[in-house]
């Protein structure tokens, strides 16, 4: 069953770069994903929140394998800065526009 995976970080005012920077490392590592998004707080104060980034996986399986692979894993220490808080999630529902 495909499954969505949404991680919301923190990311300190002036580390925006910075944050960029590791994420576009560790997306260009996420072998067998379907497709990613990343999302910046459009507010001036980023801090809490501030970028949130969606992946699309085929299965837990292939998400569980991706981030085990000892490349992926070399880039997680630039992220050890930024608290993120993750969950995988099932679509359940989904309505077309003007439906």
């Amino acid at each position: 069953m495909a499954v969505t995976l949404i991680h919301c970080f923190d990311v300190p005012t002036g580390r925006e770069d910075e944050f960029l920077e590791a994420w576009q490392a560790l997306a260009a590592e996420l072998v067998g994903c379907l497709g990613s998004r990343l999302y910046r707080r459009s507010a001036e104060d980023v801090g809490i929140f501030a970028f949130i980034g969606v992946e699309e996986w085929e299965s837990k399986d292939e998400w569980r394998a991706a981030t085990e692979r000892e490349q992926y894993r070399a880039k997680l220490p630039a992220m050890r800065d930024f608290i993120g808080y993750r969950g995988l999630y099932e679509l359940i529902q989904e309505e077309a526009a003007g439906a």
